[in-house]
């Protein structure tokens, strides 16, 4: 962005630059993202960029056009270019289950998670990028990550979509019911 301002201002200037913040103030205050994403190492150089961001809904270990529940994940696809050569990353977010008993009761709640692997510095580079959290070997994303994920348009709706489908918090409890009998 910095640099397209600092084109602007070189050919058109300053007010051209104040109109084209004003056009795209909306855009920022959402948080949204534009693809390619540059992806940065710790010395500021750019080592990769992510070209594409894609998502699936997958049920029973098969794409489907739409699930919903316990058994529906999200698959969401990074591709990035390297050297020339496109690569993906891919992580899968499924809903897990923790039960409470609390006294007679027994409360069930889903929470979002996905577990990936990252390979090497680049895959955890694109991590980053992406989410904010970045390591190599396994790594468990939250809700939170998946907020993050979020800010970029092609997954936005995807994410929304999804968590819609989520099952809602149960609870039971046994009650022991004393009829009179006639």
């Amino acid at each position: 962005m910095r640099e397209l301002e600092d084109v602007l201002k070189r050919r058109h200037g300053d007010d051209a630059v104040n109109k084209l913040i004003e056009a795209f103030t909306p855009a920022r205050e959402e948080g949204m993202v534009e693809l390619p994403l540059p992806v940065y190492d710790d010395k500021g150089n750019i080592i990769v960029r992510v070209v594409d961001l894609k998502y699936e809904f997958v049920k029973g270990g098969q794409p489907v056009s739409q699930c919903a529940g316990e058994d529906c994940r999200l698959r969401i696809i990074a591709e990035y270019e390297v050297g020339g050569e496109r690569k993906q990353l891919k992580m899968e977010w499924y809903l897990a289950k923790k039960r409470e008993k609390r006294g007679e009761a027994t409360a069930t709640h889903y929470f979002e998670t996905a577990w990936l692997t990252v390979k090497n510095d680049i895959e955890a580079a694109v991590l980053k990028a992406l989410t904010g959290r970045a390591k190599r070997g396994s790594v468990d994303l939250l809700a939170d990550q998946l907020d993050d994920l979020r800010r970029f348009k092609p997954l936005k709706y995807a994410v929304d979509r999804w968590r819609r489908g989520k099952p809602i918090r149960q609870q039971s409890s046994l009650l022991s019911i004393n009829c009179p009998s006639d």
